[in-house]
């Protein structure tokens, strides 16, 4: 078992679309999956703050057995996100997060 997060930026938005949207979030990986997201900050959060993101394993409501939870930490600046997610590797891991396909 891994023991500790990967992670890899998400392409930057180009065109109309990359109007009012900040920096590209970072994919969470675990074990080359996807487990959760490093949102970016961007006008929808009126924040300046990255925020984490996980998907998580739950018992089966409408049809979907997995829900996003987003943690209560707030970052000025991605990698400090990045270090405590593996820094807090064992707890997270305790979430009984919920591993997404293959790209």
């Amino acid at each position: 078992m891994a023991k500790k997060f990967t992670f890899k930026k998400e392409p930057r938005e180009t065109g109309l679309a990359a109007i009012g949207s900040g920096e590209p979030s970072t994919i969470i990986k675990l074990e080359k999956k996807e487990v959760g997201l490093i949102a970016s900050p961007n006008w929808r959060t009126q924040e300046k703050f990255w925020r984490i993101r996980l998907m998580v394993n739950r018992e089966m409501k409408d049809n979907c057995d997995w829900e996003w939870i987003t943690l209560k930490a707030k970052f000025e600046e991605e990698p400090k996100a990045r270090a405590f997610l593996n820094e807090k590797f064992d707890l997270i891991i305790a979430l009984d997060l919920r591993k997404a396909d293959d790209d």
